[in-house]
């Protein structure tokens, strides 16, 4: 997976808008246990690696320039309206959500209608 990231990234370069590197893992460490949860290895990779960002509109949330862990403060608020506790909200596309599923690592989709509306993406 993190190979067809990096090709991904790299082809379509251009077009891209990444924070950079984190090199600072009690970022990480710290939103796992305010989150209660353990972050998926790969996206940890992602965000010690990117940062966050993204290409051709999709924004995958991380940890910001000035150091703020998005991920984690995304995935708060919308615990506020039964986000289950074992999603991470990686994008927002306003009408639903796109997380990650600690238990399984998929990404799906959920909304504060529905709740889960099912897996989008296999990690």
């Amino acid at each position: 997976m993190k190979e067809k990231v990096i090709n991904t990234i790299k082809e379509y370069s251009e077009d891209g808008n990444f924070i950079g590197e984190v090199s600072n893992d009690e970022i990480i460490s710290v939103a796992e246990k305010e989150l209660g949860l353990n972050l998926p290895e790969e996206y940890k990779w992602f965000i010690k690696n990117y940062g966050q960002g993204g290409i051709g509109g999709v924004q995958i949330l991380g940890v910001s320039k000035v150091n703020r862990s998005m991920f984690r403060d995304v995935t708060v608020d919308y615990r506020n309206y039964s986000l289950p506790n074992n999603l991470i909200v990686v994008e927002n596309c306003d009408e639903w959500l796109y997380c990650l599923d600690t238990n399984t690592e998929k990404v799906i989709a959920w909304d504060r209608i529905s709740g889960v509306l099912g897996e989008r993406y296999n990690t």
